[in-house]
């Protein structure tokens, strides 16, 4: 069975509807007006009295309001979508004609026949009931409206980080979007004084409670809308969501508003660079593009997640060659079918191949002679190194030591080796084996090939790896 306010008319209504609408409602005014006027008690010769005296008035009374109303345009908004501008211009109309009420009363007492328009009492009660219900009637439309667009699945529940003048704005066109599936949650807020309180039926926690809402609720989005929010608050907000798995968005700067405004599709993701608090390092984009172009390149650990961003931004720069280098078979696999999607690109070679077996490594840089090399193949799960020490070591240590021998021997140009924030004062068998490798690298600086060395932190929306130098680990397999 159909729900009828999914039967709502999505089509506007025409504005003679409206127009015949809000005079029917004037006329119910006009009458409540009286029979309050004569407490709906009154004799039927007093009503005839009564009668006598407005029945031109009446013809006044609806050729008025509908010159006024048309004068305001008020059937020319759509009611669906009605607004406080909407709201404001049907309160000045209905002001305009209870005062011409009044004045035409006094041209009709001092110049025609010494009888009022109407009585002032029902100029006021009309005029405060056709207000009411022509806001009231305009209100219950646009919340019929809202009602039946809203999709049938379950909606997802939002978060706004700052109950101020931007998040007002972000709640109201959220609710305003029917295209997108979400809802209001609740409003955060470091100012405790609000904290329990209601903005527009919204409820205001203060910030320390976040971690507690995001594991209690099913909450898919915070959406920081405070403008100058301070880099450390901003950066604590993200961590937070991040391990919660929530997505974090940020309200457009107001220069960026249209109309002293926004719209749903100008709530962006927050950047990696609005957590820094600093100003984002630019590279030289034509120093690498000179020194990439027309380069055989040499990727290894290419189908990881380090690794396979590295295979992307080089190839942008047009190398000769990129030699992806990976021993896991089925992420090499996916990363290729994922490369031949691509158009335009350079070539590339595939190679299955431990880095730790040196005859294929020595056979690989004889065959294809790389002048640059990207080493991004370690183990750097922190938990299973500490269980697999001896693998740690064996691939991170020595596999590196055999790259960087084969590419002093084969005169590579740049070796860049990708380390760890976890190589800085080791405190786990991870760190410590990409701290050796450092070293390794570093030691061997001395000839023709430049020997670069970058550590990479934690990578926004990247699994979390928590240290395990606090567990005492009693691997049974070295």
């Amino acid at each position: 069975m159909n729900n009828p306010i999914n039967m709502f008319p999505k089509r506007n209504i025409p504005r003679w509807i409206i127009i015949l609408i809000d005079l029917f409602i004037s006329a119910f005014s006009l009458v409540i007006a009286y029979l309050i006027r004569f407490d709906i008690k009154a004799e039927g010769a007093q009503w005839e009295l009564e009668l006598g005296v407005v029945k031109y008035s009446v013809i006044v009374f609806f050729a008025v309001r509908l010159i006024v109303f048309l004068s305001f345009g008020i059937q020319k908004g759509i009611v669906r979508h009605t607004s406080t501008s909407d709201f404001k211009r049907l309160f000045l109309a209905t002001t305009a004609t209870s005062v011409l009420f009044g004045i035409i009363g006094l041209i009709r007492y001092y110049w025609i026949d010494s009888y009022y328009l109407f009585p002032i009492s029902i100029i006021v009660i009309e005029y405060v009931f056709c207000f009411f219900l022509l806001a009231v009637s305009r209100f219950v439309v646009k919340l019929l409206y809202l009602e039946s667009v809203k999709s049938s699945s379950e909606q997802k529940l939002v978060l706004i980080y700052g109950a101020g003048v931007s998040g007002l704005i972000a709640k109201r066109m959220i609710e305003k979007d029917v295209r997108i599936n979400l809802k209001v949650y609740g409003f955060l807020d470091d100012n405790t004084r609000i904290s329990g309180n209601r903005i527009e039926g919204v409820e205001v926690f203060h910030t320390s409670k976040l971690e507690e809402i995001l594991q209690k609720h099913q909450i898919s989005q915070v959406i920081i809308a405070i403008q100058n929010l301070k880099a450390e608050k901003r950066s604590a907000i993200v961590e937070k969501c991040i391990d919660s798995g929530v997505e974090v968005k940020k309200v457009p700067s107001p220069k960026s508003w249209i109309n002293g405004a926004f719209t749903t599709n100008q709530i962006a993701q927050v950047n990696i660079e609005d957590l820094l608090g600093r100003t984002p390092i630019v590279l030289n984009q034509e120093k690498l593009a000179d020194g990439l172009k027309d380069q055989v390149v040499l990727v290894t650990g290419a189908a990881g997640s380090i690794g396979s961003g590295i295979v992307r931004q080089v190839l942008e720069y047009k190398p000769k060659l990129v030699v992806l280098l990976d021993q896991a078979e089925s992420a090499m696999y996916d990363f290729e079918f994922e490369l031949k999607q691509l158009k335009d690109i350079p070539a590339f070679e595939l190679v299955i191949g431990d880095i730790c077996n040196e005859e294929r490594m020595e056979l690989l840089f004889d065959t294809f002679k790389p002048s640059w090399v990207f080493h991004a193949a370690a183990y750097k799960h922190v938990p299973m190194m500490e269980l697999n020490p001896a693998e740690a070591v064996r691939n991170n240590v020595k596999g590196t030591k055999i790259l960087v021998d084969l590419s002093n021997q084969k005169s590579v140009h740049k070796f860049v080796m990708i380390s760890t924030d976890k190589a800085v004062n080791p405190t786990n068998v991870m760190g410590a084996s990409k701290r050796i490798a450092e070293m390794i690298a570093q030691a061997a600086n001395k000839g023709k090939t430049q020997f670069i060395t970058t550590r990479f932190g934690n990578v926004l929306r990247s699994k979390r790896i928590y240290p395990c130098q606090t567990r005492k680990f009693r691997p049974r397999f070295p």
